[in-house]
């Protein structure tokens, strides 16, 4: 098995409100940056657009999606418990 096969970064899952949901691992690039962030919300609208992903791995937002996007888009309550 290739490295990046055992290691890299797969889909994982949680339940949120009797829904599966799926995100990757955080990455050492992403926990960086979340690191130089001062704001919390930031920070957790950021770990979304990055790590929140369909169960076939796919992502949901873009990575260049504006932040404020994903904001309207997710009830304050998700983006929290997320």
């Amino acid at each position: 098995m290739k490295f990046l096969d055992k290691f890299g970064l797969k889909p994982l899952s949680f339940e949120l409100e009797g829904e599966t949901v799926y995100y990757k691992q955080i990455s050492y690039n992403l926990a960086i940056t979340i690191a130089n962030e001062n704001n919390d919300i930031i920070r957790q609208l950021i770990i979304i657009r990055h790590c929140l992903c369909e169960e076939d791995g796919s992502m949901v937002f873009h990575e260049d999606t504006d932040l404020a996007e994903i904001g309207d888009k997710l009830p304050f309550e998700t983006i929290s418990t997320i």
